[in-house]
């Protein structure tokens, strides 16, 4: 699905809208179809740890759940904030 026609739709910040996920299927998700190295991952999981991830939203789209927030890189708030969506 395009980036594009989810900004259209409604997002959500209730967490509840997200299905039980286990370490391993984001294991499985991250090295078969994302292909997204380890140490990426750990960066991204020290990010959330450690309180850098933010405005953290929901959008159910059929079967699938988009999660979208922003992420300050630093503890600088003065930069601006990167936006990810898995």
């Amino acid at each position: 699905m395009e980036v594009s026609k989810l900004e259209t739709k409604k997002w959500s910040q209730n967490l509840r809208l997200v299905p039980p996920i286990s370490q391993d299927m984001i294991d499985n998700w991250a090295d078969s179809v994302a292909r997204i190295p380890r140490a990426k991952q750990s960066k991204g999981y020290s990010n959330f740890i450690e309180g850098y991830i933010h405005d953290v939203e929901v959008q159910n789209v059929g079967r699938m759940v988009f999660i979208k927030s922003k992420a300050y890189p630093s503890m600088r708030k003065n930069d601006p904030p990167y936006t990810q969506m898995v």
